[in-house]
């Protein structure tokens, strides 16, 4: 684009990183109300259920919690988070084959749920995807 602009995210200013901490029952993992069955398995840390797609993902980006899932988050609840939460250190993982980006010019996306799984670390996604992967197909 040609702009010069610094790289990683900012609230207010500041910077915000995700967490380097290893999942323990004091940590947090965000659920959403359409994925709570994946709780009939352990769960390696607290959950919460924030009720916003947007906030929930967003507490990963900002260190608070080390994952979050969505079952169907439509684009308008996770455009902007995408490029927040990966700008902050997060791994994004999509939950179904179809790739969600690049979205198509005139496409209508007003149907489509974007079933996610956002990761403070990479590491993570390998503890944490086999618990929620059932929330994809």
């Amino acid at each position: 684009s040609g702009l010069e602009m610094p790289t990683g995210a900012f609230v207010n200013r500041h910077p915000i990183h995700t967490s380097s901490e290893q999942p323990s029952p004091n940590h947090f993992f965000n659920v959403c109300a359409r994925s709570t069955s994946i709780l009939q398995n352990p769960i390696p840390c607290k959950i919460r259920m924030l009720g916003v797609a947007t906030y929930n993902l967003l507490t990963v980006a900002a260190g608070w919690s080390l994952g979050g899932v969505e079952a169907t988050p439509k684009i308008w609840d996770i455009a902007a988070v995408w490029t927040i939460t990966q700008a902050a250190g997060a791994t994004w993982t999509a939950l179904e084959s179809q790739p969600i980006f690049p979205l198509q010019p005139g496409k209508d996306y007003s149907d489509r749920a974007y079933p996610t799984l956002v990761t403070s670390q990479a590491e993570l996604v390998s503890v944490f995807l086999p618990l929620v992967k059932v929330i994809g197909n």
